[in-house]
């Protein structure tokens, strides 16, 4: 028993120390370089990008405009997908490699249609424009564009929101100074972050319309490239934090515990409720909004506690986190409309 008392302080003090050695400030240059580079390329492509469609590939401005809503849809959707891979398989650095990768092949690929004459349509003079009669792009030059906005809309998953998260990673959330220095790197990180979009809204867009598409197209290319190479620099500082499963299987447990405790009386005391075991500075205290969810904690004699069955008795933490999703709901369906 000693030893196992002993062992205990030790382990923590070990974990500590790891954890000085990775993560903190060091990161900040990698993981900000990473998502301004990527954020500055997106927005000075996306800035112009029907300016594009319509005078280089031919395509009426009713169809172009089609094409960027669906794939601004898919990117702004995709980090919902994203993230969940992130946190509940691949874990965060991982994620953020793949598609930082997948950004710069989308870049890659609509440069080399502005570089390569074969992959856009024949030129078309304004008149003819007017006309229209002018040429529109064959199924190989869609095939390419297309490629182009299914990459883009992959990689934007796998790096918008998701790099934030990993750059908070690297700060310890159990202390109060890790708190502060969380909200010091948020401050820099969105100050950064529309830096480069007013950089890129108003030299890459000057460079594509006054000197040629190829060159704002090709320096959108090296931005994505540079944000992959700084991103892999950092590697062995990051600290990672490894996937704990799917999230909603969490959530699921929840309403079906729910379900089956719905006749039974919520105890006076809530610390009769089934808490959990870890006592962390992440723990949500429970409340007494949405109070029937409360009934999923409920210990009951026929349940064991050492090793509950899940679909039956959850935690405390687990009823809060169900909570805390439930009240975002009203937000998240008003602001999608926009």
């Amino acid at each position: 028993m000693d030893l196992e008392v002993q062992s205990t302080p030790n382990l923590k003090e070990e974990k500590k120390k790891e954890r000085k050695k990775l993560g903190g400030w060091k990161t900040f240059p990698f993981i900000i370089g990473n998502e301004v580079c990527t954020y500055a390329a997106a927005t000075g492509l996306s800035t112009n990008i029907i300016v594009y469609l319509t005078t280089q590939f031919n395509i009426k401005i009713i169809q172009a405009t089609n094409i960027i809503n669906i794939s601004n849809g898919g990117s702004q959707l995709a980090p919902l997908f994203g993230a969940f891979l992130a946190d509940s398989y691949f874990g965060r650095f991982a994620t953020i490699a793949m598609c930082s990768v997948i950004s710069f092949l989308a870049m890659f690929v609509i440069t080399l249609t502005a570089s390569i004459r074969s992959l856009r349509p024949p030129g078309c003079s304004p008149h003819e424009r007017a006309a229209g009669s002018c040429h529109g792009p064959s199924k190989g030059q869609y095939a390419v564009l297309y490629l182009y906005f299914a990459l883009s809309t992959v990689g934007s998953g796998g790096v918008s929101f998701i790099s934030s998260a990993f750059g908070a990673d690297q700060f310890d959330k159990e202390t109060a100074e890790g708190m502060r220095k969380i909200q010091t790197f948020f401050n820099w990180y969105y100050f950064a972050l529309y830096s480069s979009v007013i950089l890129a809204s108003t030299v890459i867009v000057y460079i594509q319309a006054n000197v040629s598409w190829a060159w704002g197209f090709g320096i959108c290319a090296v931005l994505t490239g540079t944000s992959v190479v700084l991103f892999f620099c950092g590697k062995k500082l990051y600290t990672r934090i490894r996937p704990v499963g799917s999230p909603f299987a969490g959530l699921a447990q929840v309403l079906v515990a729910c379900v089956r405790n719905r006749h039974l009386q919520l105890p006076s005391d809530a610390q009769d409720l089934y808490h959990s075991k870890i006592m962390d500075s992440a723990r949500l205290p429970l409340t007494q909004q949405l109070r029937f969810l409360n009934k999923a904690a409920i210990k009951t004699s026929q349940e064991g506690q050492t090793n509950p069955n899940p679909w039956r008795l959850c935690t405390v933490q687990q009823v809060e986190e169900l909570k805390s999703v439930l009240k975002t709901l009203p937000i998240w369906s008003t602001g999608i409309i926009p």
